[in-house]
């Protein structure tokens, strides 16, 4: 027997436990389900800070997304709030998501779990009374500079983007 036959089982063997090693850290979450519920995609900070919801709060919302926000999901029953993350690596989640923020949904995705924790994963949001979903343009709901600090100052009183617009832009103390 060779030098190189004998040394063979045991590299069969180290690729193996490399292989399985390196899958290791890409393997599903074993916390993983399938699910559909009725909500609304909502902005986290406004919806936790002064209760910022449905289309009253969609520019707002919208904007906060489009800076940097982390979208998230408010199922109906129970108005229990779910993170959203994307299906992938690199992918932002919020970019299939504009079209609906802010009007009544039924999300259809997968809820991982772990360490007590929940992270939603939306395949498909549509809006429920068969409404087809609106087309969204990039800072289409940004608004003026003017309007968006506007927006920031007004968040503590609870006011909207609509509210400001009805006072012609003007500051409430």
């Amino acid at each position: 027997m060779t030098g190189l036959q004998r040394g063979l089982p045991a590299f069969v063997i180290l690729g193996a436990l490399a292989a399985s090693i390196a899958g290791a850290g890409c393997a599903p979450a074993s916390g993983a389900r399938a699910l559909t519920m009725e909500g609304e995609i909502i902005d986290p900070q406004c919806w936790f800070t002064h209760g910022g919801e449905g289309l009253s709060h969609r520019d707002c919302a919208l904007m906060c997304a489009r800076g940097g926000q982390s979208l998230g999901f408010v199922n109906r029953a129970g108005q229990r709030f779910y993170p959203i993350i994307a299906a992938t690596h690199g992918v932002n989640p919020n970019d299939s998501l504009y079209a609906v923020v802010g009007y009544p949904v039924i999300v259809h995705g997968t809820l991982f779990t772990r360490g007590g924790q929940e992270a939603l994963v939306v395949a498909r949001a549509e809006r429920i009374g068969g409404a087809a979903a609106a087309e969204s343009k990039p800072g289409a709901a940004a608004g003026s500079d003017e309007m968006k600090s506007e927006m920031h100052m007004n968040m503590s009183n609870g006011s909207t983007a609509a509210d400001s617009a009805a006072r012609g832009g003007r500051r409430v103390p």
